[in-house]
């Protein structure tokens, strides 16, 4: 009855042992599979983090081949506008000259009239001191004038005292003549 005791014992003993054993390959079991499922939440969080990131990589590519096209096209429009603004500057600088060469012309023209200016000035006195001597003249000829119109008066008047004179010297010379005969 001792043996079989024992052997009851050492089986009890076993059973409690594999108990023990089961429970804890079912803890482990419990532990393993909840790490399980966290590491496939893990996995699932990672992969829809890759999704996530490889639409936004996508997204990136799409926004930066348009940043490469707008890019492109502005820098079409900086060539273009930097073009026209050196056509626009050689403008500048044929219009700046064009206006120097007015400018002088204009100056010379200026000086040209101021000559001219003077020049009429100049005329104008000389005119002026003419028609001053002019009207000297006039009014010395109109002298002159009245002048000749006396001496024309005077010398009518001593052509008609020498006629008198002549005819009376005629008639002296008849009286001497016939005196000179009757003696």
């Amino acid at each position: 009855s001792s043996g079989i005791n024992a052997e009851s014992q050492r089986e009890g003993r076993k059973r409690d042992k594999l108990d023990r054993e089961l429970k804890t390959a079912r803890l482990d079991l419990e532990s393993k599979n909840i790490e399980i499922k966290n590491k496939q939440s893990t996995l699932q969080k990672l992969q829809e983090e890759c999704s996530r990131l490889e639409a936004n990589l996508k997204e990136q590519k799409i926004a930066n081949e348009r940043a490469m096209k707008d890019n492109d096209l502005l820098n079409g429009r900086i060539l273009k506008t930097q073009q026209e603004n050196e056509q626009q500057m050689i403008q500048v600088n044929i219009l700046t000259n064009e206006n120097h060469e007015k400018n002088s012309e204009l100056k010379l023209k200026e000086e040209e009239i101021n000559t001219l200016r003077q020049e009429n000035m100049k005329l104008a006195k000389l005119r002026e001191t003419i028609q001053r001597k002019l009207r000297g003249v006039e009014d010395h000829k109109s002298e002159i004038e009245q002048d000749k119109e006396t001496l024309k008066s005077n010398i009518i008047g001593l052509e008609r005292e020498l006629e008198a004179m002549k005819k009376n010297a005629e008639i002296d010379r008849k009286k001497v003549d016939e005196l000179t005969r009757e003696k």
